[in-house]
């Protein structure tokens, strides 16, 4: 872990607030919403197992951020997947609890989309054995992620020889302004998440918007690829109600639904409230 400067408690008034108190009470919080079948934002990119932002591949393919929210998402895409022509799923929902989740309100208000049944739980496209091919689910059970940057990566040598050094922000403004980006999970990906918030909360009592994360990718023989996740530090005490506030911001947000296409080209999520979120900066694995 990289050596943090040491803080003082905040102040609320004449009230102390404890925020490791409230860091540990949000762990548990963050680990119960896990479950083992974990089953317009800008947004990442994972596909073909590179870590990409904007198009641009992130350099060691991998990145340092602070996750200040999560969603679990169920999508269904009418057709084949085609990676040059982005659509939007025509029914999808979000939560916290599998069992209460039911398409978005959005999926009733625009002809593009199409509900699939009353609540995800019975619906028959989230059984196993519904996709086209393979034995899966035609309902892809994902989740989104809402980061901000915490460090960049800068890389030293080239070719095999290069490896990459990450050098954390330090200044308290940036984690109070820097702009919210947002990461979508492969299905086979999930559980790996699940596992580190679970893991935060056993060993250091703190959610996955009290620490710094590493997201990497490696390659998987099963699936091609996996996104990763390793403890790079815990955010120091005095950025701790920052993220309070901040994940609390983006919780109530992160259930943002998709847009209908507004031609070939343009089926990404749009915001709800239409406000662009903004780039997060990220880095590379040794």
């Amino acid at each position: 872990m990289v050596a943090r400067n040491k803080a003082k408690a905040a102040e609320t008034g004449t009230d102390i607030v404890d925020w490791e108190a409230e860091m540990r009470q949000q762990a548990e919080v963050a680990a119960g919403a896990q479950r083992s079948a974990g089953g317009g934002g800008k947004f990442f990119s994972t596909q073909a197992g590179v870590l990409q932002f904007d198009k641009t591949p992130l350099p060691g393919n991998q990145m340092a951020v602070v996750i200040l929210a999560d969603t679990m998402e169920n999508s269904w895409y009418e057709g084949a997947f085609d990676p040059d022509t982005p659509a939007a799923p025509k029914c999808f929902a979000f939560g916290h609890d599998e069992e209460d989740m039911e398409p978005h309100e959005k999926v009733d208000q625009d002809p593009y989309f199409a509900r699939q049944n009353d609540v995800c739980s019975t619906c028959p496209r989230n059984e196993w054995g519904s996709a086209d091919v393979g034995r899966g689910k035609a309902c892809k059970n994902v989740m989104r992620l809402a980061m901000i940057p915490a460090g960049a990566y800068k890389g030293k040598g080239a070719g095999r020889n290069q490896t990459f050094e990450l050098e954390l922000y330090d200044d308290p403004s940036h984690f109070a302004k820097a702009e919210v980006a947002f990461l979508k999970l492969p299905v086979m990906s999930v559980k790996n998440y699940s596992k580190y918030v679970k893991q935060l909360a056993a060993d250091i009592g703190r959610p996955p918007h009290g620490v710094i994360t590493n997201i990497y990718i490696e390659p998987d023989p099963k699936s091609q690829y996996k996104v990763m996740f390793e403890l790079v530090d815990k955010v120091d005490k005095d950025l701790l109600q920052t993220m309070v506030q901040r994940h609390a911001a983006e919780n109530a947000s992160i259930d943002f639904p998709y847009s209908p296409p507004l031609d070939e080209e343009d089926a990404a999520p749009a915001k709800a409230n239409n406000k662009l979120r903004g780039k997060a900066k990220a880095g590379g694995r040794r």
